[in-house]
């Protein structure tokens, strides 16, 4: 089984209501998945409302992740707007600046589209250069932008949109699994010396995440 190192990206801005507290309880649940599925996995988390409100923390692991769950708990600077990709691109930054030999993952919540990431364009360029799984979660509302959403993945299905404030916890606990679901497959072949190059397919069983 690999080892994770991820970040969540979370949108903290006011438009979130009274979801802030069990939204709290997703990302403190999503921290617990990722830390506990190997000794060496990691996660930190990106908080942000705008662009002057966004809050870093380290990365944390299986030893003292209830230190990030503090963090997450105490969270408290809400505002009013939006910088996603600004806050999204801090979080992939995390990731790049992170020495670490396993898989590298980003997760991104937000309920609203981009309103306050200067340059947003060239931001969006550099998010799609990244070679990082790249999972966003929308929250549809007054502000929601399906685009936006979209161009944080990096992939339409690892795009998930949802409709109702309950379906989030579901959402986020099948995302948290998809997360530490990945594994690295060796083949070690035999000393047997070949005259030519031959072609080994592999085939593998898995089953869907729901």
């Amino acid at each position: 089984k690999t080892d994770i190192a991820t970040v969540l990206v979370l949108d903290m801005s006011t438009s979130l209501g009274d979801l802030v507290d069990d939204l709290k309880s997703y990302a403190k649940r999503f921290v617990d998945q990722v830390v506990q599925s190997t000794e060496n996995s990691k996660v930190a988390v990106v908080f942000f409302s705008g662009k002057d409100e966004i809050y870093a923390t380290e990365f944390y692991d299986y030893t003292n992740a209830n230190l990030l769950k503090t963090e997450i708990d105490n969270y408290t600077n809400y505002q009013s707007r939006t910088a996603l990709f600004q806050a999204t691109l801090n979080g992939l930054t995390l990731l790049d600046e992170l020495s670490f030999e396993g898989t590298k993952a980003l997760v991104v919540f937000t309920d609203g589209g981009d309103n306050d990431s200067n340059n947003p364009t060239s931001l969006q360029e550099e998010i799609a250069e990244s070679r990082y799984l790249r999972i966003s979660i929308g929250l549809e509302g007054e502000d929601f932008d399906r685009a936006d959403l979209l161009s944080i993945a990096d992939s339409p299905a690892n795009s998930i949109r949802v409709n109702k404030e309950e379906n989030l916890d579901r959402v986020f606990n099948t995302v948290g699994r998809q997360v530490v679901s990945v594994y690295k497959v060796v083949y070690e072949r035999s000393d047997q010396t070949l005259d030519k190059n031959i072609s080994i397919k592999f085939e593998f069983e898995v089953a869907r995440i729901k």
